[in-house]
């Protein structure tokens, strides 16, 4: 609770710019030209954005058009062909104080239903190996955050991530390009302690 109080001081409902420029336009900057310094080079950058961390869920709206021009750039300069995007968010929209307060069933499903989005170059090496299939068939099991860690570690170092890193989650972490065992991946699974309860579990359980 103090946590969203404290977010709800930090990412105001006021727009916070200097210069004429918000805040995180400055991160993006930074962003894109790292990209561009280090063309030649693979490479991996985290962006982080707190701004959704404020009570109307309006101020996060302000960020769509910045975020969707640096991803136009991105694609008209060719980043598109070699570049894998990867953007998640660890719980949906559930405004803190407000329906924390009384206890409001949307709370508790936005709290339970995180973002997970992969975009990924068009390229026959897709394709190879049914990874395509196997990313459409692991939409419908739980996923951790120790799959999403592997996952960046896999795209970073190729198919030999598991030899060079040591995986002490088996039973949690796998990469996404691998087909994972749906029949223990839901949220009631005994190897889980994901703490949802039944009836916010979301899972689709696939026979």
């Amino acid at each position: 609770m103090y946590r969203g109080f404290f977010h709800t001081l930090l990412y105001s409902l006021i727009k916070k710019c200097i210069f004429g420029k918000q805040v995180i336009e400055y991160a993006i900057e930074y962003l894109e030209s790292f990209m561009t310094t280090y063309f030649d080079f693979n490479k991996m950058f985290l962006f982080e954005s707190g701004e959704a961390h404020e009570p109307t869920g309006q101020i996060i709206g302000y960020f769509d058009e910045i975020f969707y021009k640096f991803l136009n750039k991105l694609y008209t300069q060719g980043f598109f062909s070699n570049t894998t995007i990867v953007i998640f968010a660890d719980h949906g929209q559930h405004l803190n104080g407000p329906l924390y307060l009384f206890n409001c069933e949307d709370f508790k499903y936005e709290r339970t239903l995180p973002l997970l989005l992969l975009l990924i170059p068009n390229t026959h090496e897709l394709y190879e190996d049914s990874i395509y299939e196997t990313i459409k068939t692991n939409q419908q099991v739980f996923v951790t955050a120790f799959d999403i860690y592997y996952t960046l570690t896999h795209i970073a170092l190729g198919d030999k991530f598991k030899e060079i890193i040591k995986n002490p989650f088996d039973k949690y972490g796998e990469s996404l390009f691998k087909p994972l065992d749906y029949k223990v991946r839901y949220c009631e699974s005994p190897i889980y302690d994901s703490q949802i309860e039944p009836e916010y579990c979301i899972c689709r359980k696939v026979s």
